[in-house]
């Protein structure tokens, strides 16, 4: 029997019998009490294959360990929620890499429930290509706490794999596990290194190599790049875009923007065919347009800032939500663009208090050129709130895939809107840009809603040039880092220097392809 519906009832009675043994106990501690206690060894899964964390987690409940758990973990609930897309840096009893980089540090506050100082000895078994490095032993003052530093190494694992390992830590008959998962994968900062030839010989040992860093993300950050090459090797001349620190190690700092996204822009380009009245197409006023009103209409797919929408919302103040919207997106007061509040994402021809409950009419339709198609969106003789002053303008949305082609146009301007103010423009999906007209428009007018081409995040390149000095196969591993990007990222190039070059090269191979099947036909 196995999944959550039958797990579920047998974790809460077994948290619910440790809250009444233990009740100082907090729900964390609790919770790690029965996953640092928990049977792990020799567990096989349906297969008969031997389970990882992944098919099982911490482990089989142990209730009979938990309720005697000589060191517990805690987090408090809000810590808990704020960590949840990088719990490995909370104090949770286990540790995964959704992302791992190459390198990442971390650490575990334990907390001892001996009434005497204990010094726990710390034993870790890692697969393939995965290391874990922990201090040998932690002493903890009775009924206190000490800090486990842990680093995790991956640097030798293939882009896209998964590794799993264990810390263990040990005192007399008491015992706690901790497991580690994680799957290789670059951050938004990444990093390519490469080498022309990295199986050299030694009479003949010279390779070229580049690391390529680039930032993909939306952040800017201050990276590092740091490099020591493996013994084998000494760095041959100068290096490009680094500064050589030693004959075998380098360093660099760069500032790299992250990448943007595209922009809104006015832009030059004519409206289709300006301003038309719908009527004259025999398209009738739509019903439930008055004064606050909005009405959200189903419309062929069309494209807006990167993003395809298949309806939006007409508000009668002059303004538009792709993608619809609701009651509480209607505002007589316009906001000013950027504004992160909603309404977002907002297409605003002529933003301000209008009233159409006693004149004025709101239309919406197609219309075609017989290649073409448009959705069209027309206030007409619309007047503002509390006044005589009427305007007439439409919005025009080409619906050709993947195009952006919005227009506003205008027919009647009698003011420069009510006294709630004005907004003419548009504003991005989430409220983070916008775009807004320095000017009323007059009749006749044509305002163009484009969006700038995104933008790559900046990049930066090294160069060098390394000489074969010693025998052995060598590991190249750069170390990058930039905050937020979690870890240090690495990626190596594996190599070696012989007297035979290109013989020892195939066997290498060889050798390293066996490896790897058969790590892979063990999991």
């Amino acid at each position: 029997l196995e999944g959550t519906s039958m797990s579920s009832p047998h974790i809460a009675g077994s948290a619910a019998l440790l809250k009444q043994l233990h009740p100082s106990w907090t729900p964390a501690q609790i919770k790690s009490a029965l996953m640092t206690t928990a049977q792990f060894e020799g567990i096989e899964t349906s297969s008969g294959k031997l389970a990882t964390p992944f098919d099982i987690g911490s482990g089989r409940v142990a209730l009979g360990q938990a309720s005697s758990a000589a060191l517990t973990l805690d987090v408090s609930l809000e810590d808990f929620i704020l960590s949840r897309g990088d719990l490995w840096n909370t104090n949770y009893p286990s540790l995964f890499f959704p992302f791992m980089p190459g390198r990442s540090e971390t650490s575990r506050v334990l907390q001892s429930e001996l009434p005497y100082e204990s010094v726990w000895k710390t034993h870790v078994k890692s697969d393939a290509g995965m290391k874990i490095r922990v201090p040998n032993s932690l002493t903890i003052p009775p009924l206190g706490t000490s800090v486990l530093p842990i680093s995790v190494i991956a640097d030798a694992v293939p882009e896209g794999e998964v590794r799993h390992g264990m810390i263990t830590l040990e005192n007399g008959e008491n015992e706690a596990h901790i497991p580690v998962s994680l799957v290789r994968k670059q951050t938004a900062l990444n990093v390519h290194h490469t080498c022309d030839n990295p199986f050299l010989s030694h009479t003949q040992g010279y390779t070229s190599c580049t690391i390529n860093i680039s930032n993909n993300g939306p952040n800017a950050t201050d990276v590092t790049i740091e490099h020591t090459l493996p013994k084998q090797l000494r760095l041959a001349g100068y290096v490009q875009g680094a500064k050589k620190t030693s004959y075998r190690s380098f360093h660099h700092t760069v500032h790299l923007r992250g990448k943007r996204p595209q922009e809104l822009i006015f832009g030059d380009e004519l409206s289709p065919f300006g301003y038309i009245p719908l009527s004259d197409f025999g398209v009738v006023p739509l019903e439930g347009m008055g004064d606050e009103t909005l009405l959200n209409l189903s419309t062929p797919t069309f494209t807006f800032n990167g993003n395809e929408y298949s309806s939006l919302a007409m508000v009668s103040n002059g303004y538009i939500i792709p993608g619809g919207g609701g009651a509480e997106e209607i505002l007589l007061t316009p906001q000013s663009f950027p504004d992160p509040a909603l309404p977002n994402g907002v297409l605003a021809p002529f933003w301000t208090d209008l009233d159409g409950t006693d004149s004025g009419e709101f239309r919406a339709t197609v219309l075609g050129d017989g290649v073409h198609e448009w959705i069209v969106l027309e206030w007409s003789e619309v007047p503002e709130y509390g006044s005589s002053r009427l305007y007439s303008f439409q919005v025009w949305i080409g619906t050709e895939h993947g195009i952006q082609d919005i227009s506003y146009v205008y027919d009647r301007v009698d003011g420069i809107g009510a006294i709630t103010g004005l907004t003419i423009g548009a504003e991005n999906r989430d409220g983070t840009q916008g775009i807004m007209s320095d000017y009323v428009p007059f009749p006749f007018d044509e305002i163009r809603v484009a969006s700038s081409a995104p933008t790559a995040g900046d990049s930066h390149q090294i160069k060098y040039n390394a000489m074969a000095i010693s025998l052995g196969d060598w590991d190249s591993c750069p170390q990058v880092s930039g905050a937020p990007y979690p870890g240090t990222a690495t990626q190596c190039v594996l190599g070696s220097v012989s007297p035979e070059g290109g013989k020892r090269w195939r066997r290498i191979l060889r050798r390293r392809f066996r490896a790897a099947r058969r790590h892979r036909k063990s999991h």
